[in-house]
């Protein structure tokens, strides 16, 4: 884009930002739209618990109902695109462990791993992002360093590679076995 672009960009990003939940760095933006030379759309990646539609009608009216939008700007807020996957985690945990800590690291994993793909916010692992390439063994590393009991972790899925999009996760299996 132009200067003029990276300018009207900031304004509009600190503008969506004024909403709860919604950060300066949650935000991105596609210019020359579907709509035409002009126009640009604002994609917003909301915290998992953020009432979506209700802050997009809300953005959306304060920038153009309202007039907080530049002169003959044409600028649309949505929620980030999403891309489901199904995943399933198998973890081997040490040996000796009792029914009940088996029983809790395997909710503690699903629960973790859920996080990571912005589902809850239990935990804080490394959180998917568009444009950007989510690492399963960076995941790896994170749940081996929050929980003592996990000796190994599979995943069903290779590093997930994204663009102008979000994964969310239709299913969530996490097996769990005792290593050999």
């Amino acid at each position: 884009g132009t200067a003029s672009d990276f300018h009207t960009d900031s304004v509009y990003r600190a503008l969506i930002s004024e909403f709860p939940g919604v950060t300066v760095d949650a935000i991105w933006f596609e210019h020359d739209a579907p709509r035409g030379p002009g126009t640009a759309n604002a994609f917003v990646l909301f915290d998992f618990a953020a009432p979506v539609a209700q802050y997009l009608e809300d953005i959306n009216t304060y920038i153009t109902d309202d007039g907080n939008h530049g002169h003959g700007d044409d600028l649309q807020v949505f929620q980030m695109p999403e891309q489901t996957v199904s995943l399933v985690v198998t973890v081997w945990h040490k040996k000796g462990l009792g029914c009940d800590a088996v029983t809790t690291l395997q909710a503690n994993v699903r629960d973790f791993v859920n996080a990571a793909f912005r589902e809850n916010s239990e935990f804080s692992p490394t959180l998917t992002l568009p444009f950007s390439r989510f690492s399963f063994s960076n995941l790896d590393r994170e749940l081996h360093n929050q929980f003592t009991g996990i000796h190994s972790v599979d995943y069903s899925l290779d590093d997930i590679v994204t663009e102008l999009w979000i994964p969310r996760l239709t299913s969530l299996i996490v097996n769990i076995q005792e290593t050999e």
